[in-house]
């Protein structure tokens, strides 16, 4: 062979390997719809066969942690954390069925500090066991939770109000650029008794 030949070859092999990986990575990004998500969380998304939440907005100094995209016996994780992993907030999401209904209904009546709104509908400001706050609410097919034991309650709200399955029924996806953290929030406390 000619080095001309080898030469069209070597060129050839590379634009075709960085086509598929320039190919691969507007796909990714397409798919990801301005979410904050790694790629195993988009390999999640195609197996299961629809669509998972994650924030279009994090707080300044929180990132994806480098394990991202969990997924368990009932939920999904998704975890976000300060550089020094000293904080942050992980996403669960859960899809709604009725088995599983009663047990977010329990958790909610025996938890339940307030409630605000995300998205326009109700959500719950929980006490966690272990000392960190939680913003729980549902779509019409998901449970989502918003945990942190750090974060301010107007940062976890401004977290939860971008977050979208890219899809709907959040309504429409934010611009990075529109979304702001939110104000303090005057939530509603919930008398126990």
């Amino acid at each position: 062979m000619s080095r001309r030949t080898v030469l069209l070859v070597c060129i050839s092999l590379v634009a075709v390997w960085g086509g598929s990986h320039l190919y691969a990575f507007c796909r990714d990004a397409r798919q990801a719809h301005g979410r904050i998500v790694d790629s195993k969380f988009l390999r999640l998304e195609d197996r299961l066969g629809y669509h998972l939440y994650a924030p279009t907005w994090l707080p300044q100094g929180v990132a994806l942690y480098s394990r991202g995209t969990i997924q368990g016996r009932f939920r999904i994780l998704s975890c976000y954390v300060k550089p020094d992993i000293t904080g942050g907030f992980i996403l669960a999401q859960e899809r709604r069925r009725p088995d599983r209904e009663a047990y977010h209904q329990n958790l909610i009546r025996r938890t339940l500090e307030a409630t605000t709104r995300v998205h326009g509908g109700v959500a719950y400001i929980l006490d966690g066991e272990m000392g960190e706050r939680r913003i729980a609410w549902a779509t019409p097919d998901t449970w989502l939770f918003l945990s942190s034991a750090d974060l301010p309650d107007h940062t976890l709200l401004s977290i939860a109000n971008s977050v979208t399955d890219g899809a709907g029924p959040s309504g429409p996806l934010p611009s990075a650029g529109t979304v702001r953290e939110s104000p303090p929030v005057p939530w509603q406390p919930v008398a126990r008794g």
